[in-house]
């Protein structure tokens, strides 16, 4: 009835989405009869900033389940690990269930609350809460690997047996079959995501990640601090790479590695990866990437290293998303 009116209200809207409106501004476009536009950029929004922005806001407690859902499949989620995804739904779900807690709860209250359920059948196993399955039904887990981290998984008891049993049996054989990946997965639902946030072009962004026994260093280097740059570097430009990392490399020493992880002796390895980039410029999203990449890597400098990807014109901060899967040998 008054379209310029509706349409000011959507461009306000639009244009001031925070981890406080998000929700409700969700929730506004499926009471109308649906609101396409406001709900692709609440998803969009949701997509960049659930793990960076949420996960440590109270308002996580306000995110409808299909904006949740709709967020975890989006090829534009900000994953930093798959286990820290995990976390924050898990948080998400302590919220649900506990209204009257005001503020965002510690990791170790969230564990805590599961671990104190009774034992005799896991929480998504009750018919009452069985709605939530479908939410952790998007996560892959399969890519948790970490010894600590599966037995934090086991001991919360949110997921059916069943589940729990399939991924330990997955982990185990992959571990049997040099790293390979089960045939049925494919790249853009199962690859294992790892990310890393860029907030200043003066400083190198790496972080060492580890799947099926294969440990891998993700960085982010801004071209100006290149020995030798390919090309001259440019001005908020950065390379973006994967390493293969052997025994003994100093990005191990570190002294907070797991001594129960597994290390791969496999000399050559092939992989399937990407690289996605995201950053906000004038009230849009920028999104670029390499698309998915075959490749061996090996222990030997020439073969442990992607091809270099560059990326210009960056704005900060810049969401990178290392996605990686082991296809079958």
């Amino acid at each position: 009835e008054f379209p310029s009116l509706v349409n000011k209200c959507l461009e306000v809207m639009l244009s001031y989405l925070t981890p406080e409106t998000v929700g409700p501004y969700s929730t506004l476009a499926d009471t109308h009869g649906g609101i396409p536009q406001l709900d692709k950029a609440c998803v969009r929004w949701l997509a960049a900033h659930l793990v960076p922005t949420m996960a440590d806001s109270v308002e996580l407690r306000h995110l409808p389940m299909k904006l949740l859902a709709d967020a975890l499949v989006s090829k534009h989620l900000y994953v930093e690990s798959e286990f820290g995804l995990y976390r924050v739904v898990c948080t998400w779900l302590f919220l649900q269930l506990n209204p009257s807690f005001l503020s965002q709860p510690p990791w170790s209250s969230v564990v805590t609350h599961f671990n104190s359920q009774p034992k005799w059948t896991a929480f998504l196993s009750k018919e009452e809460n069985q709605m939530y399955n479908s939410v952790f039904g998007l996560l892959r887990l399969h890519a948790v690997t970490d010894p600590g981290h599966l037995e934090t998984l086991t001991k919360m008891n949110i997921m059916p047996q069943t589940w729990l049993l399939q991924l330990l049996t997955m982990n185990y054989r992959a571990l049997q079959a040099g790293g390979d990946m089960s045939l049925m997965m494919s790249f853009e639902n199962s690859a294992a995501r790892f990310g890393i946030i860029v907030n200043t072009m003066d400083e190198r962004r790496f972080e060492v990640v580890s799947l099926n026994g294969f440990f891998f260093e993700i960085s982010a280097t801004p071209t100006h601090m290149l020995v030798e740059p390919a090309k001259p570097p440019q001005p908020n430009q950065l390379m973006l790479q994967i390493r293969r990392l052997k025994p003994g490399d100093p990005s191990l020493a570190s002294g907070s590695r797991d001594s129960k992880l597994t290390f791969s002796m496999r000399q050559d390895r092939e992989l399937l990866y990407s690289i996605s980039s995201q950053w906000e410029s004038g009230g849009r999203f920028v999104s670029v990437g390499t698309g998915v990449r075959r490749q061996r890597f090996a222990f030997g400098a020439k073969l442990a290293r992607s091809e270099p990807h560059t990326v210009d014109d960056v704005e900060l901060p810049c969401r990178i998303v290392f996605s990686i899967l082991f296809p079958p040998s």
